[in-house]
């Protein structure tokens, strides 16, 4: 199986203590979330379309204009 042979490789990245509830765009975003996403799209090599900032449906940021 090749799951035997994979392993994993952690990386640590700044957090943020700053809430991102009312956010409704990228700029309102504190700075090391956003790159935090910009990281997880350079991961996966697909760009992150929204991101969600709460737990109503409506909580959410566009992040590609």
């Amino acid at each position: 199986h090749i799951q035997n042979r994979l392993e994993p490789v952690y990386e640590t990245l700044p957090g943020w203590r700053t809430s991102t509830l009312g956010a409704v765009s990228r700029s309102d975003l504190p700075e090391n979330a956003v790159s935090y996403i910009s990281r997880l799209e350079e991961l996966v090599g697909v760009p992150v379309s929204l991101v969600s900032t709460g737990p109503e449906r409506n909580h959410i940021v566009p992040m590609n204009p």
